[in-house]
């Protein structure tokens, strides 16, 4: 099924647990993370050499959105985070992590391909300013960072 894209974006983000999937629809900015292979270092007797690593090094990323009225977003991930503090082990829950889509547009606003971010949970959220100066234009928002374990590409059509 072709993914509905909001032609004022180059692309579309998709959360992709259905526990917060309504976060979706307040997504309004977002950057594909850095990546980096890591190196490895390997002493011979006359240098310390750096090798190729066998795994990728991926940086958080941060999701701004737009604070709904009744707060429900910035509560839905407060409460992801919290119920994340209760784990004890590595090993990682599949309720406790989401995958995150960013389907991609061409410059002519056709679906291009999806960045699938895998096994990413919040770890951070950013304050609230509740200023009374700020003018009904903008809308409030905040943001949040969450770690991202892997990542793929999806070449498929939405």
């Amino acid at each position: 099924m072709p993914i509905n894209f909001s032609y004022e974006n180059s692309f579309k983000a998709s959360i992709l647990n259905e526990t917060y999937k309504t976060l979706d629809e307040t997504i309004v900015e977002l950057s594909i993370p850095s990546i980096n292979i890591g190196s490895v270092r390997v002493e011979t007797p006359v240098v310390v050499m750096q090798t190729i690593g066998t795994t990728f090094e991926i940086d958080p990323i941060s999701v701004r959105f737009v604070l709904s009225e009744d707060y429900s977003n910035w509560v839905t991930i407060f409460n992801w985070m919290n119920n994340l503090r209760d784990f004890q082990s590595i090993d990682i829950d599949p309720d406790a992590v989401s995958d995150i889509a960013i389907h991609l547009l061409s410059n002519k606003l056709n679906y291009n391909f999806a960045i699938v971010l895998q096994d990413c949970y919040p770890i951070g959220l950013s304050d609230i300013p509740l200023t009374p100066q700020i003018s009904e234009d903008t809308p409030l928002s905040f943001t949040a960072n969450f770690v991202v374990n892997n990542i793929s590409l999806d070449q498929q059509e939405g």
